[in-house]
């Protein structure tokens, strides 16, 4: 896991720890309902969050503090190098206290309503807002189904109920501001401050839609399993979906089968230190033969099968620089892919053979191959959906909607 700021760093490690919590509450107690399911679902999507939410965020918090603090990796299966440990106990203590700019859920909303900006003209009609968007419109909030509420927070589920039966937002408004807390895990404090200090700077990035969020990241929506789902509540479906991720994340840590190496730095640079073994934490010491720790990293691999890279090629120098980099740290033993996506022009661009000619003076994938040993992958093209035909043929290229693509 590579990212450049140590903030992306704290957030993974405050998910991975809540995976690690509900895996010893299941081995000590047996099976039994949890929270966490959807604390982290709160956590990862949601800008303000309930009381029983932000109870265990910092418990959570502290707890990692305390293990690093120590001088302990994070988790038995996680290996943060120490030159990265004082950065990320500052930004875990940053996250105990709000951010003095937006320290309330009304700073929250208010936010919101004036950094959203208009709906793009050009994107589909996505037709009248759902019960949850109006929700969310008017309390910038996602409210749990009434039998999770009730279960986890007794006193929010009267009150929402009372606000479902009569229409009437104003007690549950108090309530939220009096007893909910900023989810101050999505605030960036070092670059947030920055950005004050900037005439339109934009503070912190909060204005988002966690409803979208949460339509990305649903398994039963993507499957046409949602009619199947037990609940159309978004946010009880984005714990399902945490559920599915934690059983399999500390399925694979029980078998001895996952390490996860977390590395600040920029992608290029970390890309090259690891194919040359130039990684300090990596390179043994002449001076200490044995380690205790429990994870080595001198045995980390130099190849993989798989490397996601998101967007982040496109401020790199797009193909060119990928190949150069990513393609030497694939295992040439067995089928391995590369995969990232275009988001910062991809409208100026007609097609793929316009992108690749741009990035690499290279159109013709044969030639790529030649010359780079991988092929792209074929995807679905969005072209073909009647939507887009409706109402963009003739007008934007269709490479604009491509999502990831994968080299192989």
């Amino acid at each position: 896991m590579l990212d450049l700021k140590h903030a992306s760093i704290a957030k993974a490690l405050i998910l991975f720890n809540m995976m690690h919590e509900i895996d010893k509450e299941m081995t000590t107690k047996g099976p039994h309902p949890t929270d966490y399911f959807l604390v982290m679902a709160y956590v990862f999507a949601c800008q303000i969050i309930p009381p029983f939410v932000q109870k265990k965020l910092q418990s959570n918090i502290q707890d990692l503090i305390e293990r690093l603090e120590n001088k302990k990796e994070p988790l038995s299966f996680i290996h943060l190098h120490a030159c990265d440990t004082e950065a990320v106990i500052r930004i875990l203590r940053q996250w105990q206290n709000p951010w003095p700019a937006i320290s309330k859920p009304a700073h929250v909303r208010k936010f919101i309503e004036e950094k959203t900006p208009p709906p793009n003209p050009l994107a589909p009609d996505k037709g009248p807002d759902g019960p949850e968007k109006k929700d969310f419109r008017k309390f910038a909030a996602l409210f749990p189904s009434q039998a999770l509420a009730r279960q986890w927070e007794p006193s929010l589920a009267d009150t929402l109920a009372e606000y479902k039966k009569t229409g009437k937002g104003k007690k549950l408004l108090q309530q939220i501001d009096a007893t909910w807390a900023v989810n101050n895990t999505l605030i960036d404090y070092d670059v947030a401050d920055y950005e004050l200090e900037i005439p339109g700077g934009s503070c912190a990035y909060l204005e988002f839609d966690p409803l979208e969020m949460v339509s990305a990241a649903d398994f039963a929506s993507k499957s046409g399993e949602r009619a199947k789902a037990k609940t159309n509540n978004s946010i009880d479906r984005l714990a399902d979906v945490f559920r599915v991720i934690t059983i399999s994340t500390m399925k694979l840590h029980s078998q001895k089968r996952l390490i996860v190496e977390m590395i600040v730095g920029e992608m290029t640079d970390i890309m090259e230190r690891i194919r040359y073994n130039a990684l300090e934490h990596r390179r043994p010491d002449p001076k200490n033969s044995k380690t205790d720790e429990p994870l080595d990293p001198t045995k980390f691999p130099q190849t993989y099968d798989y490397i996601h890279m998101s967007n982040i090629p496109d401020y790199i120098g797009g193909h060119l620089t990928t190949f150069l980099v990513a393609r030497p740290l694939l295992n040439d033993k067995s089928l391995s892919s590369l995969r990232f996506n275009n988001l910062l022009n991809s409208p100026e661009f007609e097609n793929h053979e316009a992108f690749q000619s741009e990035y690499l003076l290279m159109h013709d994938e044969e030639h790529i191959k030649s010359h780079f040993s991988v092929r792209r992958r074929p995807g679905a093209s969005i072209a073909d959906n009647p939507i887009f035909k409706s109402m963009f043929a003739g007008k934007i290229s269709s490479f604009a909607f491509e999502g990831d693509m994968i080299w192989d």
